[in-house]
């Protein structure tokens, strides 16, 4: 029982001053690391950004189809209850894509501002 925690008290002093001998190398680890991370949210950031920019893109052009539809059937007066449910529907999905939008864009600015921070 003592020999094992003999064993262990030279293994623990052995990592400290291993750990210690070296401060320059582990932060420079840490900002590689670091780097690396932001990389890699950056790389994701930008592909949620992308299919965001996609699907928002093709959903303000059936808002727009749909609107034109539903205008000249309000002229008409023969507009639909379902017709305007619909439209209002889409609005609301362009306006919450549009803020998805926002949000991938800030997040992408905040990565770009940390990584110049790391240099």
């Amino acid at each position: 029982m003592r020999i094992l925690a003999v064993i262990a008290l030279v293994v623990a002093a052995l990592t400290i001053t291993s750990c210690g001998e070296n401060p320059k190398k582990m932060v420079e680890r840490r900002k590689a690391s670091r780097a690396e991370y932001l990389d890699s949210l950056l790389t994701e950031a930008q592909a949620k950004l992308q299919k965001t920019d996609s699907t928002l893109q093709a959903e303000e052009a059936e808002y727009q189809k749909m609107a034109e539809t539903v205008e000249q059937h309000r002229k008409d007066l023969t507009a639909t209850k379902e017709e305007l449910d619909a439209l209002n529907k889409k609005r609301v999905r362009v306006d919450s894509l549009k803020v998805q939008f926002d949000v991938d864009c800030g997040r992408i600015k905040f990565i770009h501002k940390k990584q110049q921070q790391a240099k």
